[in-house]
């Protein structure tokens, strides 16, 4: 049997949640078709503001439609991550990590799963926390917090090889 080298664990509260969308989404730039198709309405009012040389009415559109898009786009996103949160039977759950040298290990209600660290899609550090991805949206919560230096170190040399 290998050796555990660390471990860790985490509270998946529904904040995590979010903090892992908004990590991934940082990454992926996803929402790019989203966007582009939000502003073209904008892009023809624009042009024809512009053609009538009606700057002051841009200025007034262009205020009020950027803030209502981040409204709504704002409240959709949060909106739908309520939604899948609450779909989830995985709400409040602790989930425990193990790391060995070649793999680790996720233990939740639900059960255990082993990952290869070369099998990963990638690992999403920030500034509090790692996202080891099992794929392109499917990931692991890692608090810093929750680290000891050494497991940090650890995760940040297994996410330089897997950028290799």
């Amino acid at each position: 049997m290998d050796n555990l080298l660390f471990t860790t664990g985490i509270k998946y509260t529904f904040e995590e949640f979010c903090l892992l969308n908004d990590a991934v989404s940082k990454t992926r730039k996803k929402n790019i078709g989203f966007h582009i198709v939000l502003l073209i309405p904008i892009v023809c009012l624009v042009v024809q503001m512009i053609v009538e040389e009606k700057y002051i009415n841009l200025v007034v559109v262009a205020i009020i439609y950027f803030l209502i898009w981040g409204t709504v786009e704002k409240n959709m996103l949060k909106s739908l991550r309520m939604r899948i949160w609450k779909d989830s039977d995985e709400c409040d759950d602790i989930w425990y990590y193990g790391f060995f040298e070649d793999y680790m290990e996720q233990t939740t209600k639900k059960g255990v799963t082993k990952i290869y660290y070369n099998q990963m899609y990638e690992i999403i550090e920030t500034e509090t926390h790692f996202y080891p991805m099992i794929g392109k949206n499917n990931g692991f919560l890692i608090r810093k917090e929750n680290c000891r230096p050494e497991l940090i170190a650890f995760l940040q040399e297994k996410a330089r090889e897997l950028k290799k």
